[in-house]
């Protein structure tokens, strides 16, 4: 173990970049390598838990694009709004160790690595089962708006024939048929 490919980073925009991400410590990192790999531990279990809430909600997204139930989609997508501004935050404070991830990872103490590794692989399923109920929400919704638009050219079609009818008999129009049959 304790090596830097041990640790793996997830790259997902629509979540907020990487997971985890790449990069370098920050020249300032604390003398103890407890104390930030605490941090580190904190701020990722912190990231794990606000992952836990999106997997929640975009399970309850499914079951209302499923149920075409609008109202309750937009307020689960407000809602998932606010925890990714939260991501974006934790993200915000990683930066300086993804600077430097494998030196990082490389100094942390074979607990804090442990955990970190568990945390990552956690965060990289829930990323993707994320990424995935959300690709499939996307073809579904998708597949209801062209079906909604075919039904919308049914629609158009059917009152541009009967305004052509209309306007056969409409004012102005003989009250009788236009051709008459005098032979008969």
């Amino acid at each position: 173990m304790g090596s830097e490919s041990e640790v793996r980073m997830t790259e997902h925009p629509q979540l907020g970049g990487n997971v985890v991400g790449a990069g370098q410590v920050a020249a300032e990192l604390p003398h103890e390598r407890l104390a930030w790999g605490t941090r580190v531990v904190e701020l990722l279990g912190t990231q794990r838990d606000l992952y836990v809430q999106l997997d929640r909600l975009s399970q309850a997204q499914a079951g209302l694009v499923s149920a075409e139930d609008a109202d309750g989609l937009l307020g689960v997508l407000g809602e998932r709004e606010q925890v990714m501004e939260r991501v974006l935050e934790v993200n915000a404070t990683l930066e300086p160790f993804r600077r430097r991830w494998g030196d990082v990872v490389e100094q942390l103490d074979e607990p804090a690595r442990a955990s970190v590794n568990a945390i990552v692989a956690e965060l990289e399923t829930l990323t993707r089962s994320i990424a995935e109920r959300d690709e499939a929400d996307r073809r579904a919704m998708e597949a209801r708006r062209a079906e909604i638009a075919g039904e919308l050219g049914v629609v158009n079609r059917k009152q541009a024939a009967m305004r052509a009818y209309g306007s056969a008999s409409g004012p102005g129009a003989s009250a009788g048929p236009r051709y008459e049959d005098r032979q008969g």
